[in-house]
């Protein structure tokens, strides 16, 4: 896993944990892939978006065949069969970044919270707490807060590709192709 990544002690569990969840969103993915001429319900694509954000991009953007060739290797490492990819270091690092970085916007600007000098503070009164994917409470200063609050030029996405790239040694194109592009 990249550095800083993982809030959980157990890093086997965690890695089989991480490799479950890509599972589940190329499942996802396939699911509603072979199904594109029904209108997928709002809740379905809402929730696969709140948990992986970016999905719904590789939903738009990924053909079929590479969808399969990521869930059978995804199956293939969840088996022992197979070594964990690069590609899904970085998409786990990826989604879980950014799923934490939208909910502590959220808990952010609904608590009115716009002073960060205590950042552990403030993460216990929005009761942050990590998931095995997303950044440990240290990861987030008080520079971190007030950029999640107030992204440069609005937009969160290129913050937190280069925190990531960061943390995983990678440029954040790096990530983008691991994401969206045959890896």
């Amino acid at each position: 896993m990249c550095s800083d990544q993982s809030a959980h002690p157990d890093t086997t569990h965690a890695a089989a944990e991480l490799i479950r969840g890509l599972c589940d969103k190329y499942q996802a993915l396939h699911a509603l892939r072979v199904t594109r001429h029904a209108i997928a319900p709002r809740a379905e694509l809402a929730a696969l978006a709140a948990a992986y954000p970016g999905a719904l991009r590789e939903l738009d953007r990924l053909p079929l065949p590479l969808i399969e060739r990521r869930l059978a290797s995804l199956r293939a490492v969840a088996s022992g069969a197979a070594e964990m990819q690069r590609w899904m270091t970085l998409q786990s690092a990826y989604h879980g970044f950014m799923r934490a970085a939208l909910r502590l916007r959220r808990a952010l600007l609904s608590a009115g919270e716009r002073s960060f000098v205590d950042p552990a503070a403030c993460l216990a009164r929005i009761a942050y707490v990590a998931a095995a994917d997303e950044p440990a409470p240290e990861r987030w200063d008080a520079l971190a807060l007030a950029t999640i609050v107030s992204p440069p030029g609005g937009r969160l996405n290129p913050w937190v590709l280069a925190q990531v790239a960061s943390a995983c040694a990678v440029q954040p194109a790096d990530i983008e192709r691991a994401l969206f592009e045959e890896g």
